[in-house]
């Protein structure tokens, strides 16, 4: 998705100041001065094409009220422009507008979560246990603030068989985190490990675990970096879910 850059310019901030003055929608009842700026600038865009404005700020609403569209000023203003424009409160009234569907690469995506994966090798070799299947993945996405980043959690399952003759049976190496997906470039970053455990039953009926543990504190995992952007909502993706 395209970002565009919308300077700040002494027209938009004119149009904003009589508004102030006139005490008008979007700066009826206290100075918002941004506000009526970022009106102005939805004005110049609607030259160029529809423009979706999503806003918890109610004096852009009609009547001060969420659903009932714009003030009556603001639609007056917007009605002689070449294109149309359309008010919303929230991501998820955005999303219904502007949905397309998202197809993920599974192969890809667990090749590169396996390889963010560096401690799994060595907990099967000092648990005595190999691979024994193809993985399966399960995920859940989620839109954040940033257009072209989405949130992803993921969970791995990994078939597993006991190599040291200790007679374990039903073994699984599982995998979960989280990561930033980039599906514009099929890239994720900002990986954050928070499982590797390795299950089993042992020869006496009783599930037993072998884990490798990764520590936490407010959101920030040592040894990666932190999470940058807000998760906002979840999305629809054709895959299986957590």
């Amino acid at each position: 998705m395209e970002t565009i850059e919308i300077p700040f310019s002494l027209e938009s901030a004119r149009s904003s100041f009589l508004k102030t003055i006139e005490k008008l929608p979007p700066c009826d009842k206290t100075q918002e001065f941004k506000d009526g700026v970022l009106w102005a600038d939805c004005l110049n865009l609607l030259q160029q094409d529809n423009v979706l404005l999503v806003s918890q700020d109610k004096a852009f609403h009609l009547n001060r009220e969420y659903g009932k569209g714009l003030a009556e000023n603001l639609l007056e203003e917007a009605a002689g422009k070449p294109f149309g424009i359309s008010l919303v409160s929230s991501l998820a009234d955005v999303l219904n507008q502007v949905e397309v569907a998202l197809t993920l690469d599974e192969t890809w995506l667990l090749s590169s979560i396996l390889a963010a994966h560096t401690g799994v090798r060595p907990l099967l070799e000092r648990s005595g246990a190999e691979k024994a299947g193809r993985e399966d993945i399960r995920y859940s996405l989620f839109a954040t603030e940033k257009p072209d980043v989405v949130h992803f959690a993921y969970a791995v399952a990994i078939p597993c068989t006991d190599v040291a003759d200790l007679k374990r049976t039903n073994m699984r190496m599982t995998l979960k985190g989280d990561a930033s997906l980039h599906p514009n470039t099929s890239s994720l970053s900002d990986i954050r490990i928070s499982e590797e455990e390795l299950s089993y039953v042992r020869d006496d009926g009783i599930v037993d675990r072998v884990t490798n543990l990764y520590a936490s504190l407010n959101s920030i995992l040592f040894g990666h970096r932190t999470m940058v952007h807000t998760v906002r909502h979840p999305l629809k993706v054709a895959g299986s879910a957590i």
